[in-house]
């Protein structure tokens, strides 16, 4: 598994070890420094990763146990550990809650449980977060308000946007509908 980020990348190699490389300023690399590394580094290695998403300046890896790290720039909270302090290595998220997948954008982050239940945190301008709310940000893991019973099986987010694909097959779509990019034939923001 790759994923690839606007000037970094991170791996998961066949022996579940996380290998990350490129820029580094704002320690999304999670090696402790905060120097960027022209070649594939591993991070650590006293766990086993099956995933890992990127962001432009924050990473986030799901474990063999389906436990879910966060490392890198954290304003607005885009981590989900609470704070808004920049974390150079793996940090727990949510750590009494499993987790199966994570996707990253520019300033937040959501995930889905074991439990297949959506959460989402960080910056929240135009709705972000799907909490029902635009104005404030969130640094802790928040199930979307759209509907909290639903099950989710995948997410992605674009710079403004995020999508959900329900159990049930439904697409939900949250946050700036600029030039329509919800689908619903509107452009009013959600």
């Amino acid at each position: 598994l790759v994923a690839s980020g606007q000037y970094h990348n991170c791996a998961i190699t066949t022996a579940n070890k996380l290998r990350c490389w490129g820029e580094n300023g704002s320690y999304q690399l999670g090696d402790g420094t905060n120097t960027d590394v022209f070649a594939p580094i591993d991070i650590d290695n006293a766990t086993d990763y099956k995933y890992v998403a990127v962001g432009t300046s924050h990473t986030c890896a799901i474990t063999l146990a389906d436990k879910l790290f966060c490392w890198g720039y954290n304003t607005y909270g885009r981590l989900g550990d609470t704070t808004t302090t920049n974390r150079s290595t793996p940090t727990a998220i949510d750590a009494a809650e499993d987790y199966k997948y994570v996707n990253l954008s520019a300033d937040y982050t959501c995930a889905i449980t074991t439990s297949d239940k959506l959460k989402c945190w960080g910056r929240n301008f135009y709705g972000y977060l799907g909490n029902g709310t635009t104005s404030e940000n969130d640094p802790n893991p928040t199930p979307i308000a759209i509907d909290t019973t639903e099950d989710y099986l995948l997410v992605k987010m674009g710079m403004e946007t995020s999508c959900g694909l329900t159990s049930g097959g439904q697409l939900k779509c949250w946050g700036k509908n600029n030039f329509g990019v919800f689908g619903d034939g509107t452009t009013d923001d959600s």
